[in-house]
């Protein structure tokens, strides 16, 4: 949990710990910012769970399962300690409705350090390209790099995608060491080499591990920043 100044939380789909598939502050993919009559949504992840069940800006979360709330940390510690949909008592313009939210299964890591998942048509149409994987969390190795969250990968070593399940057979696929990949941004696409976790794993016994390159190799010039939704 991420507490801010004025009693604002950043309940973002995008960073925090992954609960498997209980729901949390983190997994909601809100920005709520504390009040008398609850909380109110001062930001919304469009692509995630609350904004999937139909949560809007300016919503003011009154309860969960009919039940009021006191603060941002009670909230918390209700959704964290429960499994599966929850109930949010939803005040908008002054009238009370109930939204079901679900939370989904967080996304595996991949042998390349990274968690992705899929983005809806119009983010995709908005970028130009047919299928991509936007980048949700790095860590190792692909922390070495460039890549960032928010990133949206559109091919794995020259080759095209237009399914998560082909983007896994490509990495699965990769006998080449160095895994090359080619992010979107906003204004640029951006070539970013990444050595996965086994290649790592064979020079920790030994074994030659590939020189990670510098990113020189570049279409466009990546000035832009990551894709946030």
């Amino acid at each position: 949990m991420l507490r801010f100044a004025a009693a604002v939380f950043f309940l973002c789909a995008l960073c925090g710990p992954a609960l498997g598939a209980m729901l949390s502050i983190e997994t909601l993919g809100l920005a709520l910012r504390e009040e008398s009559q609850g909380a109110v949504v001062v930001g919304i992840d469009l692509d995630g769970p609350a904004a999937t069940a139909g949560v809007q800006v300016g919503d003011v979360v009154a309860g969960i399962d009919g039940r009021g709330i006191a603060s941002l940390e009670e909230l918390g510690q209700n959704l964290a300690h429960r499994p599966g949909p929850v109930k949010l008592d939803i005040l908008r313009k002054g009238e009370r409705r109930m939204i079901v939210v679900v939370a989904a299964p967080p996304a595996p890591w991949n042998a390349l350090g990274l968690q992705v998942r899929e983005l809806p048509a119009v983010t995709l149409r908005a970028l130009g390209i047919p299928y991509g994987l936007m980048v949700s969390k790095v860590r190792a190795p692909a922390d070495r790099t460039r890549i960032l969250p928010g990133d949206v990968i559109v091919s794995v070593n020259q080759a095209r995608f237009a399914s998560i399940d082909e983007f896994n057979r490509l990495l699965a696929s990769n006998r080449a060491g160095v895994v090359g990949l080619v992010v979107r941004r906003p204004d640029s696409d951006l070539y970013i080499p990444i050595a996965p976790l086994e290649e790592q794993g064979e020079a920790s016994r030994g074994g030659s591990l590939p020189a990670l390159p510098h990113e020189t190799s570049r279409i466009g010039q990546p000035r832009g920043k990551p894709l946030r939704t």
